[in-house]
This record gives structure tokens, sequence and C-alpha cells, in this order.
């Protein structure tokens, strides 16, 4: 379970950088198990947290392309 000492040593941080989120994302898409991605979700809570501004996540792409869309209209 190296990923989940990973993802302590991140909620240790004071920000998470976005190589760091990316790296969170990643680990996150090689969970398969429940257990596993019920503890990656609660980790999730504390690292959106320690996110610096700067970071892009999905939300964000996702916001885009909805503005996007409502300027179309």
């Amino acid at each position: 379970m190296k990923w989940l000492i990973r993802l302590k040593e991140l909620l240790e941080k004071d920000t998470i950088n976005q190589e760091e989120y990316d790296e969170f994302v990643a680990i996150g898409n090689t969970l398969i198990k429940e257990s596993d991605l019920e503890k990656y979700r609660e980790f999730g809570e504390g690292i959106y947290l320690l996110l610096d501004p700067d970071v892009k996540t999905g939300d964000d792409f996702w916001q885009l392309q909805i503005m996007l869309i409502d300027q179309e209209y």
C-alpha cells in the first residue's frame, strides 16, 4: 500500500502543487478495490483543501466547458 503512504505524505504538506495533484489523480486511477477507493475518497477531501490556487483540476475543465456552452446560447 505504497499509495496510502504517499497520500499521507501529501496531506502533511502546506499546499499541493499541480504535479502532486496529478500524482494524486494517477493513484486514484490505479485503484480497483472498493475499500481502497473509499480510503482514497476520504484523503481526497483533505487534498482538495490543500490545493494551490493555480492547480487545475477536472472540475475546472468541466466548469470551463459549461461556460463556453453558455456563451454559445
